[in-house]
């Protein structure tokens, strides 16, 4: 069997993300908590969470998008 050329497993970057991940959900609001998981860790489409939180598609979109940025600045990460 031949390996991939492309190998993106790195279980030191993985731990780190996973720290920053944590470190990210405990700074947030119990909503930004919600949001961030029931998108990123369940899946749902924002329509979805925008009937489960009663926020606008477009204010959840925002949050979601400063929330990955804070968590690749807290993971050393590039900025967007």
């Amino acid at each position: 069997m031949q390996r991939l050329l492309i190998d993106n497993y790195h279980p030191e970057r993985k731990l780190i993300i996973n720290a920053s991940i944590e470190i990210l959900l405990n700074e947030l609001s119990e909503e930004d908590q919600t949001i961030f998981i029931l998108k990123e860790y369940y899946g749902y489409r924002y329509e979805e969470i925008s009937n489960i939180v009663s926020m606008p598609v477009p204010t959840i979109k925002t949050r979601m998008f400063r929330m990955k940025k804070k968590l690749l600045q807290t993971a050393g990460g590039d900025d967007f």
